[in-house]
């Protein structure tokens, strides 16, 4: 039993400290707890722990199973309480003995306690004490990374410094180069030869031939949308545009560059460049290529004369370039190419055995065989009899 017990009955008020001749005091058996909770309607009752007192049974409990039949016991009367003794000197210095004694253990148990607590007090200490070095250790290497902080952020700062300052030289470079360009005129007669090659990939001597070879044609040449004046006339020579075009071609430029050299708007080079590839697309189709069979006999290489080819009069061969699907299934079967699993669009280049063009092939769908493209570009049509035709493996005439 608890040292501190009570009544759980609302209403009674029996506990330790009721001094009743006769008063006992019982656990709730597990087995009755809903009896005990349907016949008293005390809420809040930790079963488990609960005492009931003997005050609830009018015949006295008999037995474990045995309900009680009291909800709340009468008044006490005052023959029920014990009697106390007479006042004895003896028993009140006994008393005091006994206190005396508990307040001694009490002390002493203090006093087992003030040991304990000072130990555990000095442990704290040396870990407190401990953990203040650390924090010295700590804020050491902490004001070290922070010098070392400084430093990296004073040379960054430098570092920065000294970037703005490049980057005000080469926008001053940029500056005077543009100022070049727009001052420079754009002019294909001043480029030294060796620059007018790498530019356009023909020298002076031939980019002069094809403009001859243009210019009886150049009074037909329009350009589509433009508006700006109504005999078509334009800002550049037609030379210079057609060196610009050249240009864009061989190193594949963007259209928006070359605008930015020329000094003229994205779209004026986009009507230009379209007039020149339709117009020469247009004059070379009407070229009649075809060589002569002394010249091609003049200018055979020796490779050529010593492999005993020198009745090969034409070079053919197949070429296919991978381009975008479409969303049409019958275009997407007419373009894909089984030899290369892709769609793709062919073209049958033929040349001279001096590297020479003999005639300027169209594209053609990639499903097409090389037999029907040979047939269709027309490449054996200035061939004859005996003339030997050089291609490669597995093409058939």
């Amino acid at each position: 039993m608890p040292k501190h017990w009570n009544c759980f009955v609302a209403g009674c008020t029996s506990n330790y400290t009721t001094k009743i001749s006769g008063l006992k005091y019982y656990r709730i058996p597990k087995r009755s707890v809903k009896e005990y909770d349907a016949f008293f309607k005390t809420d809040g009752v930790k079963w488990d722990s609960a005492f009931i007192c003997s005050r609830h049974w009018s015949k006295g409990r008999e037995n474990s199973k045995h309900l009680p039949d009291v909800r709340i016991p009468d008044n006490i009367s005052e023959a029920e309480l014990r009697r106390k003794s007479p006042y004895d000197r003896s028993a009140q210095r006994s008393k005091a003995v006994r206190s005396l004694n508990k307040q001694l253990n009490t002390l002493k148990h203090e006093k087992r306690d003030v040991s304990a607590d000072k130990i555990f007090l000095r442990n704290q200490i040396s870990e407190l004490q401990e953990e203040v070095e650390n924090l010295k250790h700590r804020n050491n290497s902490l004001e070290e990374m922070n010098e070392n902080l400084t430093r990296e952020k004073n040379a960054l700062k430098s570092e920065v410094a000294d970037l703005r300052t490049e980057q005000d030289r080469l926008e001053t470079v940029l500056n005077q180069m543009k100022e070049e360009m727009r001052n420079k005129s754009f002019d294909w007669a001043t480029i030294t030869e060796s620059k007018f090659k790498y530019l356009c990939g023909l020298e002076k001597e031939n980019f002069v031939t094809i403009f001859r070879c243009f210019q009886p044609f150049l009074n037909v040449m329009r350009y589509e949308g433009c508006t700006s004046s109504t005999d078509f006339r334009r800002k550049w020579s037609k030379e210079n545009e057609l060196f610009a075009c050249l240009i864009i071609c061989r190193h594949a430029l963007h259209l928006g560059v070359m605008a930015w050299i020329l000094n003229i708007s994205e779209s004026t080079m986009s009507r230009i460049f379209e007039a020149w590839m339709t117009f020469g697309h247009a004059v070379f189709s009407k070229l009649d290529l075809a060589h002569p069979k002394c010249l091609v006999e003049k200018m055979m290489p020796t490779a050529y004369k010593n492999l005993d080819f020198s009745h090969i009069v034409l070079v053919i061969d197949a070429t296919e370039f991978k381009t975008t699907g479409f969303t049409d299934l019958q275009l997407n079967a007419l373009f894909f190419s089984d030899y290369k699993s892709s769609h793709t669009v062919k073209a049958l280049p033929c040349l001279t055995p001096h590297g020479s063009a003999a005639k300027i092939p169209e594209v053609y769908p990639g499903s097409i065989t090389d037999t029907v493209l040979t047939e269709m570009v027309g490449a054996l049509d200035n061939v004859l009899c005996h003339d030997g035709v050089l291609t490669d493996k597995g093409k058939y005439f």
